[in-house]
């Protein structure tokens, strides 16, 4: 059984580690001195709205993307909040407004509560539902949360059947919720696509293979699937044909096929973390590793990470390769918004600042024929190392880092392209 307390370095493999490894985060002192750094200066595109660490009271870490609701946004930390408190608290969820007030909805309390939500949240008529590490059998739990802040437990997962650690937003699928757990299910450990109903009713859509003979479909999906028409499009981290992650789709009736194998090196990405937009019948991802962009001296590291764009019967190429610091990011883990003719990410790494890390993180913009802009480099006082994506409210981007800010806890911000 696998314990719940974990970091998403954890699934990292190869090269992705190397990149990332001199960025870490360092954690900050929760509740203590602020980071000695110069005020964030007001302007028109990046503002940071709210920095975490006023622990007990406040949450640590996001690594989840924001939603919008009745003006408010809304999301998770994966530390802090006033329960589970000798260990550093077990994340809460949180509401900023626009102008950057704060407050916390709510502690997770640990057991079979739940802890440590990776996850962003979803809105179904006004109710907030996410998913937990943690739980009953320390492998996640779904819940819902009402904006008043009364939290129920949906169902606690078992790692087999259920699956384990899930590190995704739910998607509404109408009357049902599909989501993602990374490792778990009744085939190796290697993950699952479940879907349960607002009212807690759970089955598993189907349980990854990965390594076994004659079976490579790929393993630990970390990303949320894609609902199109019934039919479930999501990506690996690992598996496939060579190991280094797979787009898959499942239909109504649970048949799992895998549509495309990452390659890796100079020509392909590899490892997703993201999951996939689908726009105007076509399904466009990033990768986290793979796609050696232009880089000067990478040897046979397999830096930066890509955007592609694949057919839904499976034909990819490499939309974008990232070059990394101090021209462009590197590492893209979040999943891609698509606005007016234009997709918006992040990356971990990479951008102009933070040279001793190779980058603090970057936000881009990239066109459906692949040309791509580095729009902000972060420095270690704006929040680093973003790993979540952005959402659009009336023309202004908002994001979540899990490093940086005031307490090097993370930051809430928003961003004008």
């Amino acid at each position: 059984m696998k314990t719940f307390v974990f970091s998403r370095s954890m699934l990292r493999v190869g090269l992705t580690a190397v990149i990332v490894s001199g960025c870490a985060r360092s954690a900050g002192i929760p509740g203590g001195t602020p980071m000695s750094m110069a005020a964030q200066e007001p302007g028109l595109k990046y503002t940071v709205l709210h920095s975490f660490g006023a622990y007990p009271t406040d949450g640590v870490n996001s690594d989840a993307s924001l939603i919008d609701l009745d003006g408010k946004l809304y999301g998770t930390t994966i530390a802090g909040g006033s329960g589970c408190y000798a260990s550093g608290g077990c994340g809460t969820v949180f509401a900023v407004a626009r102008s950057g007030t704060e407050s916390v909805l709510y502690s997770f309390a640990g057991g079979v509560d739940g802890a440590v939500p990776y996850a962003g949240l979803m809105n179904v008529k006004g109710v907030l539902y996410g998913t937990t590490s943690g739980g009953a059998s320390s492998s996640g739990t779904v819940f819902s949360l009402t904006t008043s802040g009364t939290e129920s437990v949906l169902h606690n997962s078992e790692v087999t059947p259920d699956g384990s650690n899930p590190r995704a937003p739910l998607v509404n699928g109408g009357r049902t919720l599909f989501g993602t757990t990374a490792f778990g299910g009744s085939r190796e450990d290697r993950g699952t696509v479940f879907q349960i109903t607002t009212s807690g009713a759970e089955a598993i859509r189907y349980s990854f293979f990965g390594d076994q003979p004659g079976h490579r479909d790929g393993k630990y999906p970390e990303a949320s699937v894609l609902n199109v028409n019934g039919t479930l499009y999501g990506t690996t981290y690992e598996g496939g044909k060579f190991d280094r992650g797979v787009v898959f789709k499942i239909t109504a009736s649970g048949h799992e096929r895998v549509l495309y194998s990452f390659r890796g090196g100079p020509l392909d990405g590899s490892y997703p973390r993201a999951g996939l937009v689908y726009v105007n019948g076509t399904l466009y991802g990033t990768t986290s590793s793979g796609g050696i962009g232009g880089c000067n001296g990478c040897g046979n590291h397999e830096h930066f990470g890509t955007v592609f764009r694949m057919t839904p019967s499976g034909e990819e190429r490499p939309l974008y390769k990232f070059k990394g610091y101090p021209n462009d990011g590197a590492a893209p883990d979040g999943d891609l918004l698509y606005d007016h003719g234009i997709f918006y990410g992040t990356t971990q790494s990479g951008g102009a600042n933070c040279a001793i890390s190779h980058g603090c993180g970057s936000i881009f913009s990239v066109t459906s024929s692949g040309s791509e802009r580095m729009l902000y480099s972060f420095l270690p006082r704006d929040g680093e190392q973003p790993v979540s994506g952005l959402i659009d409210v009336d023309g202004t981007l908002y994001g979540t880092t899990p490093a940086g800010g005031a307490y090097d806890d993370g930051t809430v911000y928003s961003f004008l392209p």
